[in-house]
Order: structure tokens, then C-alpha cells, then sequence
């Protein structure tokens, strides 16, 4: 279903970035490789950008719309803020539940 803009919400972003942290978790490599020691932080870094971009397509995009030149310079401040703040919030509940998930597959994680 068209969202007025010609284009459709899938959030295309965020779902590839949730795809490729679900292969980072569930591909098997041998253990001894770097990339394997390297999987847990690599999928936690995936999670908090995920949660970044969510928050720009949920409450940014719109507002960002051809560079945000037909959005009123009030409404995109507020948006901005939205977004920043989204962002932050977004990225630490995404972190917090790929480290979940990471620990739940057996992966061990410094902290």
C-alpha cells in the first residue's frame, strides 16, 4: 500500500540490516576463524545501527523529504529531535536484545 509519496514503508534499511544480523547469527563457521571471534561485536555494532536507521525511517524520513524543502523549518527541528532522540533509545533496546540473542546461541561476549 502507497504511503502518499509514491513510495511504500517497507523500511527497506532496517529490515536488511535485521536480515544480515540473523545471518551473522545463525551462520555456521568453524570457531578457531576471526570472523567467528569477531560475530558477537560485529552483530551488536549491526543491532545499534538498525536501531539508528529505524528511527530515521519512523520519524525523519517524512520530514526529510527532497532535503526537507517542503517542510516547514519548525516541523523539521522537531523532527530532528525526534530522530536523535528515537536513535539513542532505538539503539540501546536494539543492542540490548541482539546481546540477548547472542548469548542465547551460546556466543561468548565481554560484558
Amino acid at each position: 500500500m502507497p504511503n502518499g509519496h509514491g513510495g511504500y514503508p517497507w523500511m527497506g534499511g532496517p529490515i536488511l540490516l535485521a536480515i544480515g544480523f540473523l545471518i551473522l547469527l545463525f551462520l555456521p563457521l568453524a570457531s578457531d576463524s576471526a570472523f567467528a571471534r569477531a560475530r558477537p561485536m560485529l552483530g551488536l555494532v549491526v543491532a545499534g545501527v538498525f536501531g539508528c536507521r529505524l528511527a530515521y525511517h519512523l520519524h525523519m524520513r517524512r520530514a526529510d523529504a527532497y532535503g526537507g524543502g517542503y517542510t516547514d523549518p519548525d516541523a523539521y527541528r522537531r523532527a530532528r529531535r525526534r530522530y536523535a532522540l528515537a536513535c539513542v533509545g532505538y539503539s540501546a533496546a536494539a543492542v540490548y536484545v541482539a546481546h540477548r540473542a547472542l548469548e542465547a546461541r551460546g556466543f561468548e561476549l565481554p560484558f
